[in-house]
């Protein structure tokens, strides 16, 4: 009984600090995320914006999630533990972070890409381009940020991605433009599926596909 009085007197700064600092910054934390979603409510009702409850539903409930990694991430930065436990801990809790943001941002891109896809009368194929393009964008990103976090060397890594993008690019020059060119069509409503077009050129016809 004793040693267990001894060892509590002896150590109980080391435990009582860190323990702290978690519980105040959750507190505030979670105080701000509250703060943050009551004002983007009521920014939200002052504005014809629907894309608005798609950001508030796809963050609301990941940032409890952020208030508790920053919190102890934070205790963990005054915690007595050696270096040898507390870099990869915080590593770890750094990388659970940055996966639950890439999922947040993966959903947002699907979701925004459907809402705006429907609201421009998109075609299916545009709508599925654009949700790609900015899936494949946020895991790039996200890939470089973990391995930056773990120190792992991303020079040959961005090398290696730019090379890849000039080839993507040079291997799709014929095909890209007209992609483009019919995500533009579908979404500014110009010309639509049915719709009679004449050309300066003398060519006419109905559109069957786009």
């Amino acid at each position: 009984m004793n040693a267990v009085i001894n060892w509590i007197a002896g150590s109980w700064p080391a435990v009582a600090i860190p323990l702290a600092v978690f519980l105040a910054a959750l507190i505030a934390t979670f105080w701000l995320r509250r703060a943050g979603y009551d004002s983007l409510d009521r920014w939200a009702k002052k504005t014809p914006w629907a894309g608005d409850e798609i950001l508030v539903q796809a963050t609301r409930g990941p940032s409890a999630l952020w208030c508790l990694l920053v919190s102890s991430h934070l205790a963990l930065s005054v915690s007595r533990l050696p270096p040898s436990w507390k870099e990869p801990t915080a590593k770890a809790l750094g990388t659970l972070l940055l996966l639950s943001v890439m999922l947040v941002a993966l959903n947002l891109a699907s979701r925004l890409a459907a809402f705006y896809g429907v609201r421009f009368q998109a075609l299916q194929h545009a709508i599925a381009l654009a949700r790609n393009i900015a899936r494949v964008l946020i895991l790039v990103i996200a890939l470089l940020m973990l391995l930056d976090i773990w120190g792992v060397p991303t020079s040959p890594i961005l090398l290696f991605l730019a090379l890849a993008a000039l080839g993507a690019a040079l291997a799709l020059m014929d095909v890209l433009p007209s992609v483009f060119a019919g995500f533009q069509l579908s979404a500014t409503g110009h010309i639509k599926m049915g719709d009679f077009i004449k050309l300066g050129t003398g060519e006419e016809g109905y559109v069957t596909g786009m």
